[in-house]
């Protein structure tokens, strides 16, 4: 009633005043998980690590991973929509394009010989 005719209340009956401090058991909220990044026909990683896997590569996500950070200086989870595009064509190509494949398998494999190396 006293909340209906203007006055202060906590609506709660009481008419005790309602503590303006936030209760310190409060459990914060994790932050939203980051959007992945989509290029403009809606392209993500995820479908650049299907490109691979439909190139017999699925079982070389780490060296992708290392071809990645030399080329961008950053790793799959950090590509922006241009990187996703770009990587998308290029291993598409590979699908056409057997020498363009074997350079990638190459270069992976370099990558396999100087990992073993260190």
């Amino acid at each position: 009633m006293a909340w209906l005719n203007g006055e202060p209340s906590n609506g709660n009956g009481d008419d005790q005043l309602i503590d303006p401090k936030p209760a310190q058991n409060i459990v914060q909220m994790p932050a939203p998980p980051k959007m992945e990044q989509r290029t403009e026909r809606g392209t993500t990683v995820i479908d650049l690590f299907g490109v691979l896997r439909t190139l017999g590569l699925g079982d070389q996500v780490e060296f992708y991973e290392m071809y990645l950070a030399k080329k961008y200086g950053h790793g799959s989870k950090d590509l922006t929509p241009g990187e996703i595009s770009e990587q998308f064509i290029t291993l598409s190509r590979c699908k056409r394009d057997v020498k363009m494949l074997k350079q990638l398998t190459d270069y992976f494999a370099a990558l396999e010989n100087y990992k073993k190396a260190a």
